[in-house]
């Protein structure tokens, strides 16, 4: 069961790298930790539900976003095309 969210959630990572987004820890399971401008993390939160995590600086935090067993590919799809539209 725990295969499928944690394909997915490096699936969601393995996107925001390879378009420079940094993380607060490298990816290990299904709970992953990025960091963004607080000013995107307001945006991304008006779609998703995601949990703010850590604050890194003045201007950036870490979010948690987590998938689960019940989590579609066609989820993690969109919140990777939205985060992406967001930081370009």
């Amino acid at each position: 069961i725990a295969d499928h969210a944690v394909k997915l959630a490096f699936k969601i990572a393995d996107a925001l790298k390879e378009n420079g987004v940094k993380f607060l820890s490298r990816p290990e399971s299904n709970q992953i930790f990025p960091i963004f401008s607080n000013d995107i993390i307001k945006k991304i939160e008006e779609k998703y539900l995601v949990s703010f995590w850590e604050k890194v600086d003045e201007a950036n935090s870490a979010i948690r976003i987590c998938t689960g067993f019940m989590t579609k590919e066609e989820n993690a799809d969109a919140i990777i095309r939205d985060i992406l539209a967001l930081i370009k």
